[in-house]
């Protein structure tokens, strides 16, 4: 008779996805564009702008766990977003904010390596998995663009949305 496997989800998964998606859309993504790029910010950590200048907020939301029956398995969701905000009296291309947005939306299309990242016990930077977009028919990479969001000053808001998942062996 065999026993079956228990989850033993690690306290620190969390903070492993954030870190890893924080530096794959800073330091991989953002590098690669022309200048000059707008600062990006993790919402409930520091903003790297003021509010008056361009900027990218990316909103992570999760990861949620589910346990799947009898496979050993964790299937692992991570809602993703990116609020835009460009403020067009202080941008030369008008089509600035859309570049951006099939930016993000390419590469939300890519494979994003989950790394054990950080300095403490067993942050070894190891492979934990690939998030990649959840595949099915009501889900899918999302612009939304709400236009100019306050009539005094010429400030324009867009997201691009997805959810990524992945699948985690049981421990």
């Amino acid at each position: 008779m065999t026993t079956p496997i228990q989850n033993q989800s690690d306290e620190n998964t969390t903070r492993w996805f954030v870190a890893s998606l924080t530096d794959f859309f800073v330091n991989t993504v953002n590098p690669t564009l022309p200048t000059p790029i707008p600062p990006i910010s993790v919402t409930g950590y520091s903003l790297n702008s003021d509010e008056n200048q361009d900027h990218i907020e990316m909103r992570i939301q999760g990861p949620y766990e589910k346990d799947t029956s009898g496979g050993g398995w964790l299937s692992v969701e991570v809602p993703l977003s990116f609020m835009m905000t460009f403020r067009q009296d202080k941008v030369k291309d008008m089509f600035s904010l859309d570049r951006w947005l099939g930016v993000y939306k390419d590469a939300l299309r890519k494979p994003i390596e989950i790394r054990k990242k950080g300095s403490g016990v067993g942050d070894d930077d190891s492979l934990i998995g690939c998030l990649t977009p959840k595949v099915s028919k009501r889900e899918l990479i999302r612009v939304d663009r709400y236009g100019f969001t306050d009539g005094n000053v010429p400030v324009q808001q867009a997201t691009v949305v997805a959810v990524l998942d992945t699948w985690l062996p049981w421990s």
